[in-house]
């Protein structure tokens, strides 16, 4: 396989991708970063996540560490609740119903918790959770104030 580093896992790219990701975090310097969640069901964000783990991990940097959030994907069943919410706007909400409509191939129809009509009642249900019409759910893997 032409271009794995030895010992990396083939399917992955994992040493062509780590610089780009921690070049990125160290060039924007977050305070806040939201990555795939562990349990995601698209394996792809499953090594985002593994990425992230090992580019965020203590040590690594001389920038403040951020707080990490990682998402909860509304067709995964997994261990953890949401602990971390970001609000959405009425507008908001609708520009991230709207952006969801560019992946019609991730989209589907109701009954399927990826449909525009389950995600706004998603957005509903951890809104009335954390207090307001409309909340992104996350879960806070890594945070000091």
């Amino acid at each position: 396989c032409m271009g794995v580093a030895e010992g990396e896992p083939k399917e992955v790219g994992y040493y062509a991708i780590l610089p780009k990701i921690e070049a990125t975090i160290a060039q924007f310097k977050p305070g806040l970063i939201a990555i795939p969640g562990r349990h995601d069901l698209n394996q792809d964000h499953r090594h985002l996540w593994e990425l992230c783990q090992i580019a965020l991990r203590p040590g690594v940097g001389s920038y403040p560490r951020p707080k990490i959030i990682e998402s909860i994907a509304p067709d995964v069943i997994g261990p953890g609740e949401a602990n971390f919410g970001v609000v959405l706007t009425e507008k908001l909400k609708d520009r991230v119903l709207g952006a969801m409509v560019c992946y019609e191939d991730e989209m589907r129809e109701p009954p399927h918790p990826r449909s525009l009509l389950n995600l706004e009642a998603r957005y509903r249900h951890y809104g009335a959770k954390f207090g307001y019409d409309f909340v992104e759910p996350y879960r806070l893997v890594r945070g000091i104030d």
